[in-house]
């Protein structure tokens, strides 16, 4: 009789608000690196960066599978675990100006990829520098590997 809500149907699943916090962190990375700056290579440069690099943790949380970002002088490449090995994809995103990677621990080998995020929503700690071309603005990108990347422009 009683109309109450069970178990089951209270409150939210852990994967929605992993969901809901990723799509919240693209948007306020977006929307801190955009305000007051211009367009430049740099700049955009940590944006797609940024919103790649939450696409890769919410996938890897949704699809319970680790999800990989090679990271180049030139460009960046997703890379999926695909049966026991390290795919990449086929096309990367081309830098538009100079990138500075620094991992906080190194890789294993070279067909790792630089950047793993986990399903649990850990990942590999960094820090990337955007270095545009002489007169253009920095930018920097920061993850502990365990909460929220950080990014800053100027």
């Amino acid at each position: 009789m009683g109309g109450g809500v069970t178990g089951r149907e209270a409150g939210f699943s852990l994967i929605e608000l992993v969901v809901v916090v990723a799509v919240l962190s693209v948007v306020a990375v977006g929307a801190g690196l955009a305000v007051g700056r211009g367009s430049d290579g740099a700049t955009a440069d940590a944006q797609r960066f940024a919103r790649l690099v939450e696409v890769a943790r919410a996938s890897a949380v949704i699809g319970r599978q680790p999800e990989g970002l090679f990271v180049t002088a030139t460009e960046l490449r997703r890379a999926a675990w695909v049966d026991g090995a390290w795919q990449p994809s086929e096309r990367g995103l081309r830098w538009r100006d100079d990138v500075l990677l620094r991992l906080e621990t190194p890789r294993p080998g070279p067909a790792v990829p630089h950047l793993v995020f986990l399903p649990d929503g850990s990942g590999t700690a960094f820090e990337i520098a955007f270095a545009p071309q002489p007169t253009g603005r920095r930018a920097r990108c920061r993850g502990d590997g365990a909460g929220p990347m950080r990014c800053d422009a100027g």
